[in-house]
Order: C-alpha cells, then sequence, then structure tokens
C-alpha cells in the first residue's frame, strides 16, 4: 500500500502542487451549452448527470437530474417549494423533461443522478426515494416504492441483473423490470456508499452513531462478510475500468484526501491533498482515458471556487484548473473527455472538457498566472489594462486605494478565453499609487499603478 501527501495552494496567483505540476494539463475546455430548464425562481444543487452510450457519442445525448426552489408569499408568511426533474438533453436543446418531485418545506431532499442503462433506459431516485424507469421518450416503465430515508446519500447504479439502488438507511437491488431482488436495512449505522466489486460482492461504508466509519465487503445478498475500521469517510465515489474503486473525502480542517481500492475492495494507495483553505466537498470520477478528476470547492474572497485536480492511476497529480460555474454533476464520456453539469441563477450549465485541443479552445499550455499590464504607469487621467484569460473563466478586475478601499471595479462577469482591455478613468481620483487585482477562477494578480496629476 502506498501513501503520498501534496500540498495545494490555492487562491493565491498560481496553483502549486509538491513534485513541481506545471505546464501541459491533460484536460482542456471544449464548448459550453446553456439550458432553459422549466420551473419557478431559480436552480439549487442537486444537479446529476449520466451520458448515454447508447445513442451516437459525437451527438452527446445526455440525462440530467435539476432541482428547482422558489417561494410563495402569502400576507406574512413565506412557503417554500421545491420541484425536481428529470431531463434528456442533447449537445443543442433539451429534448423532454419530466417532473419527478414536488413538495414544500425549507430543507432540501437529494435526488440521485441518474443512470442511462444499457438497456436503453434512464433510471433516476425520486425526491421521496422511489426509483423510476424511463423509456428514450420519456414513459413512465415502473416505479418503486419508498425506500428508507432518501434526502442522504441517495444513489442509483446500473450493475449485471439490475439496477442498485441505495440511501443511508437501505439498499435493494431491483430487476430490470422493477422487481425487488434483495434488500438491507440499516437500523443502527448508516450507509455513505456502495460499489460492486469483483466475483458478486459489494463494497460498502457505513457509519455508527458516533460517526466511526468502516469499510464493510458484503455478499451477493448484501450479508457483510468482513469489516474494517476506517480514520475517515468518504463522500463520493468512482469506480475504474479494471474493477477498482477511488473514493474521495474531505478533513474537517483544509485539505482532502484520495484512496484506491483494488477489485477485490482491499486498499492500495493514500494520497493526502493538504490546502490553505477550508474544502466543502468533494467529487470524483475517471474518465474514459483513465484520468481521476477530483472536484471541490472553497470558500475565498467572499466566494466560492470550484476547481478541479487531475489524478493518474497511481494518484499522481497531473495538474488542477477552475471551473467558472459552480459545483455540479460531473460524467465521463466517449471520447476521453467528461461533462459537468452546474447552474447560475435560472441558466443550467454543461460544459464538455476534452483530452485534446480543439479547433474552438486550442490551449497548448494553462499558465500559471494571469498576463496583465497597464499602460501608460504612471498616468495622468487614465490608463488602460491589457490582460489574457486562458479559459472560460468568473473575471473581477478591482482598483483599490493604498488603504485597501474598493475604488472601482472594472470587470466583474463570466468571459470566454481571450485578451481584454479595461481602462480606468482617473479623473474624479486623487494623485496617489493605486492597487489593481484581477481573479480569473483559481488564477489571481496584483500589481500597482500610479496617478500623477
Amino acid at each position: 500500500m502506498g501513501r503520498k501527501i501534496c500540498v495545494i495552494i490555492l487562491g493565491l496567483i498560481f496553483v502549486g502542487l509538491v513534485g513541481e505540476v506545471r505546464g501541459q494539463l491533460p484536460i482542456y475546455q471544449d464548448w459550453v451549452q446553456t439550458y432553459a430548464i422549466p420551473g419557478e425562481d431559480y436552480l439549487v444543487g442537486n444537479f446529476g448527470l449520466a451520458i448515454d452510450s447508447s445513442r451516437n457519442p459525437e451527438s452527446y445525448y445526455f440525462a440530467a437530474t435539476v432541482q428547482h426552489y422558489y417561494e410563495h408569499r402569502d400576507w406574512q408568511y413565506i412557503t417554500y417549494y421545491w420541484r425536481d426533474y428529470l431531463c434528456l438533453m442533447n449537445r443543442d436543446s433539451l429534448i423532454w423533461h419530466r417532473q419527478i418531485g414536488h413538495w414544500g418545506g425549507s430543507w432540501i431532499i437529494s435526488t440521485s443522478a441518474p443512470i442511462c442503462g444499457s438497456n436503453n433506459t434512464y433510471a433516476v431516485m425520486a425526491p421521496m426515494g422511489s426509483v423510476r424507469m424511463y423509456s428514450p421518450t420519456g414513459d413512465t416503465l415502473w416505479t418503486t416504492p419508498s425506500l428508507l430515508y432518501p434526502a442522504y446519500h441517495s444513489r442509483v447504479q446500473e450493475i449485471e441483473g439490475g439496477v442498485l439502488a441505495s440511501t443511508e438507511k437501505q439498499i435493494t437491488l431491483f430487476s430490470f423490470s422493477g422487481n425487488t431482488l434483495s434488500s438491507r436495512v440499516f437500523e443502527d449505522s448508516s450507509l455513505v456508499l456502495i460499489a460492486p466489486i469483483a466475483g458478486h460482492r459489494y463494497f460498502l461504508v457505513i457509519s455508527d452513531s458516533l460517526n466511526n466509519f468502516s469499510r464493510v465487503i458484503a455478499d451477493s445478498q448484501l450479508a457483510s462478510i468482513e469489516s474494517t475500521a476506517l480514520t475517515n469517510g468518504y463522500s463520493n465515489f468512482t469506480l475504474g475500468r479494471d474493477g477498482s474503486i477511488y473514493c474521495s473525502g474531505a478533513f474537517d480542517d483544509s485539505g482532502f484526501f484520495v484512496h484506491k481500492y483494488g477489485p477485490d475492495g482491499q486498499l492500495q494507495i493514500e494520497s493526502v491533498f493538504r490546502t490553505i483553505n477550508r474544502i466543502r466537498g468533494t467529487e470524483c470520477f475517471l474518465t474514459s482515458e483513465d484520468i481521476l478528476c477530483i472536484a471541490y470547492k472553497y470558500w475565498t474572497n467572499n466566494t466560492y471556487r470550484y476547481p478541479m485536480l487531475f489524478l493518474n492511476e497511481d494518484l499522481d497529480s497531473l495538474g488542477a484548473r477552475g471551473h467558472p460555474f459552480g459545483a455540479g454533476g460531473l460524467c465521463a464520456d466517449m471520447n476521453g473527455g467528461f461533462l459537468r453539469a452546474s447552474a447560475q441563477g435560472n441558466q443550467f450549465h454543461v460544459t464538455r472538457y476534452s483530452p485534446t485541443p480543439t479547433a474552438a479552445h486550442d490551449i497548448p499550455t494553462i499558465p500559471n498566472d494571469i498576463e496583465i499590464s497597464a499602460y501608460p504607469n504612471p498616468f495622468n487621467a487614465s490608463t488602460t489594462f491589457s490582460f489574457d484569460i486562458p479559459e472560460l473563466s468568473l473575471v473581477h478586475l478591482d482598483i483599490y486605494d493604498i488603504a485597501g478601499r474598493l475604488v472601482t471595479t472594472l470587470m466583474d462577469q463570466s468571459a470566454p478565453a481571450g485578451s481584454y482591455t479595461k481602462t480606468f478613468d482617473a479623473s474624479e481620483f486623487a494623485s496617489g499609487v493605486y492597487i489593481y487585482s484581477v481573479r480569473a477562477n483559481d488564477f489571481q494578480k496584483h500589481g500597482k499603478i500610479l496617478l500623477l496629476k
């Protein structure tokens, strides 16, 4: 078993990793598509995504689960409502959507990510715990009774012979016709994750009432065979093509970890990634070219950042990059890339990342810094900033006085990769030194300009 420790410095001028990983990354941004999903007010979390591999891979048919939030005001009373949808999309448009949940309350109930089954169907766990199977045209084929405690760790997976559905308190295996094949209820403990492994067995992570975690190997009927205590729990996992299991989780302070288990469920490699920012949640998945992506978020400068770290099968770092829109579902496509779902306001975005540069977004390297200059400097009345953005980013260009007070914001918007100019008109400001700060995803740079009148 191997153990590795890396340090990631985020929110500064560069992303630094132990081992001096810089330069060309294995992933490039390809395209972004925005969809209008029916619903009220705005979209919130729980965006699941799955590629439909039964269709032409160039067409990019995929299924997504989307959650809407809205308010109803009656005099002084406010009632919160939530609606969940299963949507079938392609590269260009929304094909159909089906409402799978509608309820009131101030809490969020997890809708599972969908699966695009090998039998040309779509399955999802609805917010209240029932598993639903849909045809390619969106017709409901069958619906199961609700599982226990669907608000936590809800997930559906296609396995040999059927659909595996799990929540915090129950695991049930259904046939492709909706019949229950086996089930297990957790009375004194809670299920964190379950994954199929070799020999028709299952890999489980379970926590008890004291928040102690253990790894459990279960047989085909979900009965426990062996159990091993874990130091930390996991928040997500993904399966390798050889049956390996990659699990990720965040520490309570700053950082996260990734563990690799073999097809037999035994631990092989541990990697620890320390950061200067508190990590809030991780997601992991493996592309079709065996590049492991760890997506996470952290809070800095009064906003969330959503970087992605890329690892090889030995959990060695290949580099990191930012994502402009926020957290959301991830899935691998059949061309070595992957899709990531996210939302801003009432818009739903799907971004494709490719393993090779494309004509639309040809980036030979990912720089460790933003290139920016101000001319003239020193200046009288006005100066112009010229800068390059390496990828689609949320760009902020702010001017501060020498005391650190914000003077003006020259740019605060999402912008594609390219070159930009912004002019700072200082005709109404006093002479002196000013500080500029430009941020684009996880890239950041500061500098001084001198106003002389």
